[in-house]
């Protein structure tokens, strides 16, 4: 077998290295120019420009309530809990994968806080699902019907969560959240995918259905994945499915999808 050395692809910005987050092809797999065949994530910083679509809902603001947030270990992963100020044990559940990210950098706690104070979307209730980084976390969201399973079985159940909840997320976790949502109507009702990774084969397998309701954005810096949404939001919609599409001004990037993921909820439970 011939190996060839492929290079890194100018990213922009400076940047010289990046971290591989998932491979789209397999060893001895043959592929075709242009073809994408990994995912790649690098270390940057962020500088919020003039023009950059706004994010009103991400800062904390004073007096305005506070959810309760606790980590526990459900079902064998490590998961945070939010609720709301106001939220029954009946409140609407939303599922976000990349729970650690969520919980932490991009402190999606406060985002909520904010949604619910302006009364843009109802008291609820998050669980926000750590699903690991790099190999592991590629293993679990890209194709992995036993993930989905996990998900809708032991981990709502585990919850008690008594109707359909919402399931959310970003890249990989968006193909993932698009996959549980539509192989398991019984058990999601909705879906906010931001940044799917459908530009990979795995996208191909996703069942499309009637009657699903979902959110999907991109960004239109995002190339490879930009074509690749529109056209899979235009299929979902076609097949009966109520389906909102957005384009950003952005990229394939958690900075943006900070922000973008208070625009979803808005459609999907204001």
């Amino acid at each position: 077998m011939t190996v060839r050395e492929f290079l890194l692809p100018d990213l922009g910005e400076g940047l010289v290295e990046a971290v591989i987050v998932a491979w789209s092809v397999a060893v001895g797999d043959e592929v075709e120019i242009d073809q994408g065949i990994v995912e790649v994530e690098s270390a940057k910083s962020v500088v919020e420009l003039p023009d950059a679509p706004p994010q009103p809902y991400r800062a904390r603001r004073a007096g305005v309530p506070r959810g309760d947030v606790s980590v526990e270990r459900v079902a064998g992963a490590p998961v945070w809990h939010y609720a709301s100020a106001g939220a029954e044990d009946d409140a609407p559940m939303v599922v976000v994968l990349d729970g650690s990210l969520w919980a932490g950098e991009l402190d999606l706690p406060t985002t909520l806080d904010n949604l619910v104070a302006d009364r843009a979307i109802p008291p609820l209730r998050a669980t926000m699902v750590d699903t690991g980084a790099g190999d592991t976390r590629a293993a679990l969201l890209l194709d992995n019907d036993d993930f989905v399973a996990w998900l809708a079985g032991d981990l709502l159940d585990a919850l008690n969560v008594a109707g359909p909840a919402m399931v959310a997320g970003q890249s990989l976790g968006g193909l993932s959240a698009l996959r549980a949502a539509l192989a398991r109507p019984d058990r999601f009702s909705a879906v906010l995918a931001q940044s799917a990774s459908l530009w990979t084969p795995a996208a191909d397998r996703l069942p499309v259905r009637a009657g699903a309701r979902a959110y999907l954005e991109v960004g239109t810096d995002e190339w490879i994945n930009a074509g690749p949404n529109a056209a899979f939001a235009e299929r979902l919609a076609a097949a009966g499915s109520a389906v909102e599409f957005r384009e950003f001004r952005g990229g394939h990037d958690r900075a943006c999808w900070r922000g973008g993921i208070a625009d979803g909820l808005i459609s999907l439970l204001g």
